[in-house]
C-alpha cells in the first residue's frame, strides 16, 4: 500500500470535508502532481458518497486548475446493464460484509427497498468496487468520512471490514489522528476504536 499516496487522499479529504477551499486547491494540487489528477477526481466520487453531490462539486471546483480533461461519462444505459451492476454491487458487498451481510441487507431493505436497491446498484456496484484507489485505502477513508458525520453504526460496519482487510486497529487510529481531522471527529473515532475487539 502506498502510505503517502493514502495520506495525500486523506488530507484532500479532510480538505473537502471541511469546505476549506485553500487547502483543497493545495492538497489537490500536491496529489495530482505526484502521482495522477485522476486519483484527485477519484476521491471526491468517492466522497460523494458520504458527503453528497453539492460539496463534491464544491470540492472540484476548488481543485479544478490541477484536474486534467475528464474521462467520458460512464453512464448506464440499459436494464441489462442495470442489472449487472445490481449483481456486481451485491457481490462486492457480500465480500466485504462477509457474514454480515446476511444481517445488514434484511435491514436496509427493511428500512426503505429502494434505499437499499440503490445501495447495492450505486454505491456498491459503480463507485465503492471502483479500483483506482486499491481497497484497503477506500475502506481506510469510509471509516475517516463516516466518523465525521458521526454515523457510527456505519462507522463500526466499515472498521469490521478494514479488519477483514488486515488493516489494523493502529492504522485507523493513527489516520484519524493524523491528516487534518476535526478534532472532535479524531477524538470519538480514536475513543471507539478502543472499544473494537480485534479478532
Amino acid at each position: 500500500m502506498n502510505t503517502t499516496r493514502f495520506s495525500q487522499c486523506a488530507r484532500l479529504a479532510a480538505a473537502a470535508d471541511a469546505n476549506d477551499q485553500e487547502r483543497i486547491a493545495a492538497c489537490a494540487a500536491q496529489l495530482a502532481s505526484d502521482h495522477d489528477s485522476e486519483i484527485v477526481r477519484e476521491v471526491f466520487r468517492f466522497m460523494h458518497l458520504f458527503r453528497g453531490f453539492p460539496a463534491m462539486v464544491r470540492a472540484l471546483d476548488a481543485a479544478k486548475d490541477c484536474l486534467q480533461q475528464a474521462p467520458e461519462n460512464e453512464s448506464l444505459k440499459t436494464p441489462e446493464e442495470v442489472a449487472v451492476n445490481h449483481q456486481n454491487g451485491l457481490d462486492f458487498f457480500e465480500q466485504l460484509y462477509g457474514e454480515d451481510a446476511a444481517h445488514v441487507l434484511p435491514y436496509l431493505h427493511e428500512l426503505d427497498p429502494q434505499l437499499s436497491a440503490w445501495v447495492l446498484d450505486y454505491a456498491y456496484g459503480r463507485v465503492m468496487c471502483r479500483e483506482l484507489l486499491p481497497l484497503e485505502e477506500r475502506e481506510r477513508l469510509a471509516v475517516l468520512l463516516l466518523a465525521a458525520g458521526e454515523c457510527w453504526s456505519q462507522w463500526e460496519s466499515h472498521v469490521r471490514i478494514c479488519l477483514r482487510l488486515d488493516v489494523p486497529i493502529s492504522t485507523l487510529r493513527a489516520d484519524a489522528l493524523d491528516h487534518g481531522w476535526p478534532h472532535n471527529c479524531s477524538t470519538l473515532a480514536t475513543t471507539k476504536l478502543g472499544t473494537i475487539d480485534e479478532s
